[in-house]
């Protein structure tokens, strides 16, 4: 049977993983300011800027403001259940283990989006690629390491 305790943080971690990923996105996107850098037409692909503003179909966001939290909600249950899976098989602290987990979760994630959507089908600039790529990698660094603390924070192994 489950630890009490356990089945909090587990409870804990399905709820908010999601959440605190789009936090950190919304954290290093838009109050950072890199999204004025990453939507300036002085540096973005007229492409990229017109796929979310002209052509139509706009991006379903557009009619749903709600995609986005439901989105980060989803893939926060599957990034979760991705870290109690290897959880176990890490060693080290809260720290470590977020940080491994969030190196793995950006380098299976980021190369291949920024590469395919971004820079081929989009048209983005290498530089633009580049800082979105640095700013994904730090989100999942700090989703990892939320998700970490959240289970191994002083946890009582039994």
């Amino acid at each position: 049977m489950m630890h009490k305790g356990r089945f909090i943080r587990i409870l804990l971690l399905f709820s908010t993983t999601g959440m605190v990923w789009l936090s950190a996105m919304r954290l290093l996107f838009i109050t950072s300011g890199a999204q004025r850098i990453l939507a300036s037409p002085q540096h973005q692909s007229n492409k990229f800027l017109k796929t979310f503003t002209e052509y139509e179909p706009l991006p379903r966001m557009a009619s749903d403001g709600n995609l986005l939290l439901k989105g980060f909600f989803i893939c926060g249950l599957f990034a979760a259940g991705a870290f109690l899976f290897v959880n176990s098989k890490m060693t080290g602290g809260w720290l470590k283990r977020g940080s491994v987990f969030g190196l793995v979760h950006a380098a299976s994630m980021i190369p291949w989006f920024e590469f395919y959507l971004p820079y081929n089908v989009m048209n983005e600039p290498i530089p633009l690629v580049l800082l979105e790529g640095l700013l994904w990698l730090v989100t999942l660094q700090l989703t990892g390491l939320w998700m970490s603390f959240v289970i191994n924070f002083r946890s009582i192994k039994k």
